[in-house]
């Protein structure tokens, strides 16, 4: 089982596209790891999207010293993902695996990252072991789907986004402001930037599914998420790799 679970897993180690750029990652993560006074990040995600994650993953190990690991999906996992065949067989055991491998060593909860169909088994992940995981920050255009699929789940998972306030009115997340009620915390960036422009001037979702996306964008934009929106340009969240580094810092700090 733990042979099956290493061959998925990237302690900061990627499993493709191997550039200079990325051994230099590989160097700093790995010097990293001996550092047990870092706070400990993890980031679950699709290879192909490692290219556009290394800027940001690089600053947040050398200029916010954080002890980076990861777990990239296989093309298998994906397909699990995405058609919820096997709920059972979820990559999210190995994510677990991870984390509770990572806590033995520290001592402490870690950090989590969700990326695309990541963020899919990182939510289930918390939600499954939340003993385990400090604060979940989600990067997922497909972020009400996601939830829609886990609130079917089971009671207890949708009763995890309902409004303590209103007893009759769900929430698509947990706002984490201004003091985080219990952990994990959960920050979402839910959309690219110039979604997010698009969909606050329309109002409009381009899919049914994401329309309470839409809403909860609409009342409750993160500033983090708006300031990278106006300095970027509208160009996206992966344009300027420092901002965004900078921010998931200051949110993971202050969790």
């Amino acid at each position: 089982m733990f042979a099956d679970i290493a061959a998925k897993m990237a302690f900061g180690r990627p499993r493709v596209h191997k550039t200079e750029s990325l051994t230099a990652t590989e160097r700093a993560l790995q010097s990293s790891a001996t550092d047990r006074e870092r706070p400990i990040l993890a980031i679950c995600g699709t290879p192909e999207d490692r290219l556009a994650w290394d800027p940001i993953w690089r600053l947040l190990v050398t200029n916010h010293r954080f002890d980076a690991h990861s777990l990239w999906l296989d093309a298998e996992d994906r397909q699990r993902v995405l058609k919820h065949r096997c709920p059972r067989k979820t990559p999210a055991a190995d994510f677990i695996a991870l984390a509770q491998a990572l806590t033995r060593e520290s001592g402490s909860p870690i950090h989590v990252l969700g990326w695309l169909e990541g963020g899919d088994i990182a939510l289930r992940a918390v939600l499954q072991a939340p003993n385990l995981f400090r604060s979940l920050t989600l990067f997922d255009p497909r972020i009400s789907e996601i939830l829609n699929h886990i609130a079917e789940g089971s009671s207890i998972e949708a009763d995890f986004f309902r409004d303590p306030a209103d007893t009759k009115k769900s929430l698509p997340i947990r706002i984490p402001e201004p003091v985080l009620p219990a952990p994990p915390a959960i920050n979402v960036a839910t959309l690219s930037a110039l979604e997010i422009d698009a969909l606050l001037m329309t109002g409009e979702a381009s899919h049914p599914r994401d329309q309470i996306a839409v809403e909860w964008l609409a009342a409750h934009l993160p500033n983090a998420t708006e300031r990278v929106w106006r300095e970027n340009g509208r160009k996206g969240l992966f344009e300027n790799p420092e901002i965004i580094a900078n921010e998931i810092a200051a949110f993971l700090v202050a969790t």
